[in-house]
């Protein structure tokens, strides 16, 4: 009777005691414990984690497009010219610029064309100064990066 009572104690203790201490999870560990730059992309569980708050519209980065636009304009003798590139109905630009082969022209404005019906323009534009007292011509680039963006 004396074996069947220990027996039955020990069972108790065990299953009282739960999983070995192998089998368990291991303490959280949270940012006071871990020292600066101190963990690595090799460090992280990447299903562990969880989307950011401010990041909910991130997936909306879709749709990006880049609007080219090439034009040969006239300049006057020392004159400016410009060209524009518009995005397509319904989106906004988030950057854009422009450039030209020729050595006798400066880029004096590079910068998103109107309000575009929000805080962004709806297009980029571009204008260009001739650094030569003769008029002529020249090949320009002017490109726009567009995007749906929520206003």
């Amino acid at each position: 009777m004396r074996r069947l009572a220990a027996i039955f104690a020990i069972a108790v203790v065990l299953v009282l005691s739960g999983p070995s201490s192998a089998a368990a999870d291991p303490p959280l560990i949270t940012g006071v414990q871990i020292a600066d730059d101190s963990v690595t992309g090799a460090d992280v569980l990447e299903t562990s984690l969880t989307q950011v708050p401010y990041a909910k519209n991130a997936d909306a980065l879709n749709g990006i497009e880049l609007i080219n636009a090439d034009a040969v304009l006239s300049f006057a003798a020392n004159g400016v010219a410009g060209s524009h590139v518009d995005c397509p109905d319904g989106k906004l630009v988030v950057g854009g610029g422009a450039s030209s082969a020729e050595t006798t022209l400066a880029l004096t404005s590079s910068l998103p064309l109107g309000d575009g019906g929000g805080p962004l323009g709806g297009g980029w534009q571009a204008v260009f100064l001739n650094l030569t007292a003769d008029p002529i011509q020249a090949s320009i680039h002017t490109f726009a990066i567009c995007m749906w963006v929520a206003v």
